[in-house]
């Protein structure tokens, strides 16, 4: 390094040699960690086998015995080896995640030794109402929030952050001799006729989704045909779809209308991480409705077995987190942000430095790739399977196929694959303008508010089309439904 230059991460490089000291550390550092991981996984493997676990407290300290195990991950297989070797050619965003990693699961651990300590008071102090307080939902309520805010505080390391030695003025107002972050964001400081239209069409329609969107959970958990695993994985999907009714009918509808111009950067930013996430979500959503309506039509009897509560609990969590994890790649990986573009009416590429040729993220492009491929094509050949033995018990047997049961099946089946044809043309309409800047009236249309669109059909179906929530919503008498043998299945949490 020039004493003259200075070098971004030069502090997280090693000195190209190793000392006895280095040695000590290392490996004093590795095998440490490597006891402790291996007393991380037999403390899980006690609490799973022994009965005196399956509890609150129980659970409290699998969840801390996991944050015990970001840090020995960190600094068994990275902080150790590297201080050994001391290496000069260290990528600074890896030391980097390393510390990040390695804080968010101590963050998690610190907390759930609190949430411990509360524990443990209550089961001490209060025995009688210790089951009453720590149930169920609690426990889990409160590893999640931990999670949650264990990923926000490390977050905020990123908003306020850009590499030092790119030269970049960060403010609002345009300049043509100066780059500006965050100019793509910026509205255009006066009003159209067409930011009225697109500003207004974006609003109205992001309320009407949101109000359907409810009305589906009121419906879903009013409804006894609703109360299964079918119903619950509905009803994430809708919350899922929320995000983006939200996102457009409090901000970017507005913002449009409005054409700020001293919009700062990191609400754009958000407001797609935001919508991106709930809609991520929903759209596993969709695919893991078509395993389910696919087991209920080909396999009835063994719907209760496979569609478990702790399976459907499972398979939302894992959603949730594979989007989060999704999206801190974008904080990890520099110049792939993407936020919303009031004069462009669309989620818009963010350069991060001047003369960036590049206009398009490497994260989002390859992340709408592979959500189209993996949840709507594969979406598409489930229900297509499904179709075939929907035809096959219609010509092999009339009675089971006019039962109220199985046409109830049918008719939520249909629903699924209308709503993933027109999910499939949306999803190709966004890897077709790539979150492009001059793409059209249409391409705005499918790209961006396609996703609308698609989400008040999504609701206006499943109150119109079934004529049990039709008779509930408009008929004043209530309506018990009879639960086919496919749908009997508990939601999580109802009794």
């Amino acid at each position: 390094m020039d004493n003259s230059t200075f070098v971004y991460g030069s502090e997280l490089q090693g000195r190209g040699y190793t000392t006895d000291r280095d040695l000590i550390f290392g490996y004093a550092t590795t095998l440490i960690s490597l006891i402790a991981f291996t007393g991380s996984l037999i403390n899980l493997f006690l609490i799973k086998n022994l009965k005196n676990f399956h509890n609150a407290f129980g659970f409290f300290w699998a969840v801390r015995t996991v944050g015990d195990l970001g840090s020995t991950i960190a600094s068994g297989m990275y902080a150790g080896p590297i201080t050994i070797l001391q290496p000069t050619y260290i990528p600074p965003w890896l030391v980097i995640f390393a510390y990040q990693f390695s804080i968010t699961f101590s963050y998690v651990q610190c907390v759930m030794n609190l949430a411990i300590a509360m524990n443990r008071f209550v089961a001490v102090c209060f025995p009688i109402r210790y089951k009453m307080i720590f149930n169920k939902s609690l426990c889990i309520g409160v590893a999640l929030c931990v999670l949650f805010q264990a990923l926000f505080l490390v977050s905020l390391y990123f908003n306020s952050c850009r590499l030092p030695d790119v030269p970049i003025t960060i403010g609002f107002k345009m300049n043509g001799s100066t780059f500006v972050y965050g100019s793509e964001l910026q509205g255009r400081g006066y009003t159209t006729d067409t930011d009225l239209i697109f500003g207004y069409i974006t609003t109205l329609v992001g309320l009407s989704a949101f109000i359907g969107a409810l009305i589906n959970l009121y419906l879903i958990k009013n409804l006894t045909m609703f109360h299964n695993s079918f119903g619950f994985l509905w009803a994430v999907r809708t919350v899922g779809e929320t995000g983006s009714d939200l996102t457009s009918a409090l901000y970017t509808g507005p913002v449009t209308i409005l054409q700020l111009t001293n919009i700062p950067p990191w609400l754009g930013i958000f407001s797609y991480q935001f919508t991106i996430s709930f809609a991520f979500v929903q759209c596993v959503m969709n695919l893991v409705i078509a395993v389910n309506r696919f087991v209920a039509v080909c396999y009835p009897l063994r719907y209760k077995s496979i569609f478990k509560r702790n399976l459907c609990i499972a398979t939302v969590l894992l959603a949730i987190f594979i989007a989060l994890l999704v999206m801190t790649l974008h904080f990890i990986f520099p110049c792939n942000h993407i936020g919303y573009g009031p004069r462009f009416y669309s989620n818009v590429f963010v350069k991060c430095v001047a003369g960036m040729e590049r206009d398009y993220s490497y994260i989002s492009s390859n992340y709408v790739r592979a959500c189209v491929t993996v949840a709507c094509f594969g979406t598409g050949l489930i229900n297509a399977t499904t179709f075939c033995k929907i035809v096959y018990i219609r010509l092999a047997s009339v009675a089971i196929y006019n039962t109220k049961e199985f046409k109830r099946d049918v008719r939520l089946f249909t629903l699924g694959v209308v709503q993933d044809i027109l999910m499939t043309i949306v999803g190709l309409a966004m890897i077709t303008t790539n979150n492009g800047k001059e793409i059209g009236a249409v391409g705005i249309l499918l790209s961006y508010d396609g996703l609308i669109f698609i989400y008040n059909f999504n609701s206006a179906s499943m109150i119109f089309f079934n004529p049990e929530c039709r008779r509930f919503l408009f008929s004043r008498r209530s309506i018990t439904s009879i639960v086919s043998p496919g749908n009997d299945n508990p939601v999580p949490g109802s009794k």
